[in-house]
């Protein structure tokens, strides 16, 4: 069953967002975003990328990049993240989008090698990694989190849990808990979290389309 989130949910509280970010495996010979396009435009459909799996935000974020850079790259979804971390590290698939929580150890080690985050935005943990919409413009594609409640819930109860919870993510160990995750704390009204959602089910929506991917 698809659930409509205007139509099953009650928006309340837009809580976070994060950016993930392209990492590519040091055996690559691209040290920034346009160099990696470039190399795929010399070798179209030959460069292969990683992902959790099909239609989650790994794939869609690539799908994103191809679309707005004209390359075509090759998909290698796998059942789970260790097993594409993995690969990943071995350089068996020599890139992919991930959660900087996930890669930045990797990233400090020398493992891997960050080329641009999803958000306009530089992430915090990351100071020098330049967001991709530098050399894209418009390109975003956001992980997030949001709290909802059932349908019809009466507005006076929403606007109540909606102070709560933003009450209790100020604290300074929820702060700091939530800095140390990656994810930046936003305090998203009802109306912002519903406005939001919407747009990103729009932007999935388009970019499952353009990489063939039917609704289940």
């Amino acid at each position: 069953m698809l659930y409509d989130f205007g139509r099953d949910l009650t928006p309340i509280a837009l809580m976070s967002k994060s950016s993930i970010v392209l990492v590519v495996h040091p055996a690559l010979p691209a040290k920034s975003v346009p160099e990696l396009v470039r190399l795929a435009k010399k070798q179209p459909g030959t460069l292969t990328y990683a992902t959790s799996g099909v239609g989650g935000v790994q794939h869609l974020a690539m799908v994103l990049l191809e679309s707005m850079a004209g390359i075509k790259l090759v998909h290698v979804p796998y059942k789970g993240a260790s097993q594409s971390s993995v690969d990943l590290l071995s350089g068996q698939v020599p890139m992919q989008f991930n959660s900087v929580l996930g890669t930045i150890q990797h990233i400090h080690q020398g493992k891997l090698r960050p080329l641009g985050v999803s958000t306009p935005q530089p992430n915090a943990a990351l100071p020098d990694v330049p967001p991709i919409a530098k050399y894209y413009p418009g390109f975003e594609i956001t992980s997030w989190t949001g709290v909802y409640g059932p349908a019809n819930m009466p507005k006076p109860l929403v606007e109540q849990i909606y102070r709560d919870v933003s009450a209790a993510v100020d604290v300074p160990d929820s702060k700091r808990r939530l800095n140390e995750l990656s994810l930046d704390l936003v305090h998203g009204t009802p109306a912002q979290l519903a406005e939001y959602a919407g747009n990103e089910s729009r932007l999935f929506a388009k970019l499952m389309a353009t990489a063939g991917i039917e609704k289940e």
